[in-house]
């Protein structure tokens, strides 16, 4: 399975997404919990969610992840911010609200870092 964490801040993934942080993390722990393969991609946006706190955050989840579920098949991926998807959002005629959203590379680093130093699997695609 392959499943998308996009802020570990509740406040700001209900503001940008609707979505709800304690149903995507019991979801997650849900299918780590089956022993099953899962790659958690994590698409850094730039002033979403690539600060020194995020990168924290992210780690501190997946290391939870991990010690909860006892999977060994569970990886994780950064996604750099593309605008892949600007001309879909202009041919529906709707506005595409991102602007500057490319991360640095020491943005990339920092949450590199930061799961690795929790002893997880990171891999680049």
């Amino acid at each position: 399975m392959i499943a998308d964490f996009k802020s570990p801040n509740a406040h700001t993934l209900k503001q940008v997404t609707g979505g709800e942080l304690d149903v995507i993390k019991s979801n997650l722990l849900f299918r780590a919990k089956t022993g099953k393969h899962l790659l958690v991609r994590i698409p850094l946006i730039r002033y979403f969610n690539c600060s020194k706190a995020d990168a924290v955050a992210f780690a501190e989840f997946f290391d939870s992840l991990q010690r909860e579920s006892n999977n060994p098949n569970i990886c994780f991926e950064i996604l750099t911010y593309h605008e892949f998807g600007k001309d879909k959002y202009e041919k529906l005629n709707l506005p595409y609200t991102v602007t500057d959203g490319f991360v640095s590379q020491e943005n990339i680093k920092l949450l590199a870092d930061e799961i690795k130093s929790k002893n997880l699997k990171i891999i680049n695609t």
